[in-house]
């Protein structure tokens, strides 16, 4: 969450992943702040507003209310977002899927995915513990159970993450 937006309390939603669309027709999402665990809110609306999405959810009727949770992970579980846009296959959706090169070989496990300056971002951990953080742009088809992947030449190599890296 962003920021608490006017009197009535609305949350601002910087949405991820792509999900803009399923984001505005979920019913309930959850919110959590650090490492806390993530407590299930009913949504009352949701309307776009300028590539971010307006949220009023129950129980957090007032600024007052809401602004205690700016900056929490705004949370849906990935069957809801899917149930929501069946036509946006989501990668949040695809997150514990393997990841396999054109080529076949297995590069490892889709484990997250982020926005970071605005740019869709996956990591995929290896078998071994390597671990790759790939801008979603890439040549992408959904098979049955997996992703395949065709990164250009080299990229695999500048998107590998050393141990304790960020």
């Amino acid at each position: 969450m962003v920021k608490a937006h006017g009197l009535r309390g609305e949350l601002l939603v910087a949405p991820h992943g792509g999900c803009l669309n399923a984001l505005l027709r979920l019913s309930r999402v959850y919110l959590r702040r650090h490492a806390a665990k993530a407590k299930p809110w009913p949504v009352l609306s949701c309307r776009a507003h300028s590539g971010r999405v307006l949220m009023a959810v129950d129980g957090l009727d007032g600024r007052d209310k809401a602004d205690p949770w700016r900056d929490a992970a705004v949370l849906a579980r990935a069957r809801d977002v899917a149930a929501a846009d069946p036509q946006h296959w989501g990668a949040l959706a695809w997150i514990g899927a393997p990841v396999e090169l054109s080529q076949g070989e297995i590069l490892g496990e889709l484990r997250s995915v982020a926005l970071v300056a605005g740019q869709e971002l996956w990591t995929v951990v290896g078998a071994d513990g390597s671990r790759y953080v790939l801008p979603a742009a890439l040549r992408v088809q959904a098979v049955t159970d997996r992703l395949v992947i065709d990164p250009p030449e080299g990229l695999l190599e500048l998107c590998r993450q050393e141990d304790g890296a960020l």
